[in-house]
């Protein structure tokens, strides 16, 4: 495998427990075993979350669906796995443990991705952003500058337009 690092594990009693060799040792294992199954993850490129994350789905036989649908049977479940990691975030941040927000912010892209995956959505994802993004950005004030509410939230300005998703669904 190209990239790949041998790793001599006989070293590892030599180590002494609990310092970073041996999380990294156990990393490095842990990455060698995955990659033994599955590709591994390009770290100095973009990531393709959604590309990963069906990866998953279809190892774990978890449903992805061709066309635009919202599954009765699984809808639910799907937004309450969401809403226990927004939760999760939010006590990662009130308990101002920035390693735990960085795995729930990671765990809400994972089930975010999931959703589209689930609701049929995925084939439409970048293109749907892609509008969402430029209506987010036609929220500047005529002076090209954001307009902010005391808070810093950002406020919609006279150029506004609402993104057009439905567009992409016609044909769907």
């Amino acid at each position: 495998m190209q990239g790949a690092v041998a790793i001599d594990l006989s070293l590892a009693a030599h180590l002494p427990l609990g310092t970073v060799w041996e999380r990294d040792l156990v990393a490095a294992v842990r990455l060698s075993r995955c990659e033994s199954k599955y590709p591994p993850i390009n770290r100095g490129s973009k990531m393709d979350t959604l590309a990963l994350v069906k990866s998953w789905h279809e190892h774990f036989q978890v449903p992805v669906l061709d066309s635009p649908s919202l599954p009765e049977n699984r809808v639910e479940m799907r937004l309450a796995i969401l809403e226990e990691e927004v939760q999760e975030l939010r006590s990662a941040v009130e308990a101002g443990d920035i390693v735990e927000v960085l795995d729930a912010l990671c765990d809400i892209q994972y089930v975010l991705d999931g959703n589209f995956l689930e609701f049929g959505l995925h084939k439409l994802k970048y293109a749907a952003f892609s509008e969402v993004h430029a209506s987010n950005m036609s929220k500047l004030g005529e002076d090209g500058q954001p307009i902010l509410r005391e808070d810093g939230k950002v406020l919609k300005g006279p150029n506004f337009f609402r993104p057009d998703l439905a567009q992409f669904l016609k044909d769907n």
